[in-house]
């Protein structure tokens, strides 16, 4: 091998090398978007994820679930699906339509590639203009939140791992001391009659 093939082929293994570790490099900085674990009836896929963006930025988790972890984006699908009349359904969609269009038309891109911080600020200002102001899009994300907010609390994992839930009307028992004193049913005893 003379010097002239030795040159080559480091040059080959050098810039091999290089290669390699700039495309790993460049793909570790790359996030795969986190796939919808659930499958819109009503929604697009690009709405279903919105509304799981939107809604985790109202509900975050902390010591209870995120709204997406409450499968709140799918209650709202079932309700759009299943509970809307056919305007109700062409208005919710339409105010969907116009809320990511107005993010789009103030931040430049759209909601589901924005960065967590700039789709949180949105939001928080979205909230703020929507109980104070009457506009289309502000009546819609008035409904949109109540909707998050009656999927989220109304949930399974909600209700019986982070209320204090107490059936109603409860636990009856029919053989109680009566003591002269008027009973009721105090549901926060576990639905003891008092």
């Amino acid at each position: 091998m003379d010097r002239r093939e030795a040159l080559r082929r480091a040059a080959v293994l050098s810039g091999g090398t290089l290669s390699f570790s700039l495309v790993t490099s460049i793909l570790s900085g790359c996030t795969a978007k986190p796939q919808l674990n659930w499958k819109p009836n009503f929604h697009t896929a690009e709405e279903a994820d919105a509304i799981s963006i939107i809604s985790d930025i109202i509900l975050p988790a902390s010591e209870s679930p995120s709204a997406s972890d409450a499968n709140v984006p799918s209650f709202l699908d079932m309700i759009a699906q299943e509970c809307m009349t056919t305007a109700e359904k062409s208005a919710w969609r339409e105010g969907l339509r116009k809320l990511l269009d107005a993010f789009k038309e103030q931040k430049g891109v759209t909601l589901n590639i924005a960065s967590a911080s700039v789709q949180s600020e949105f939001i928080q200002e979205v909230d703020q203009q929507a109980f104070t102001s009457s506009s289309a899009l502000s009546e819609y994300y008035r409904i949109f939140k109540n909707l998050i907010l009656v999927g989220y609390f109304t949930s399974e994992s909600v209700m019986k791992n982070h209320l204090d839930y107490h059936a109603i009307p409860g636990r009856y028992d029919g053989c109680v001391p009566h003591n002269g004193q008027p009973t009721y049913i105090d549901n926060n005893v576990e639905g003891r009659i008092v």
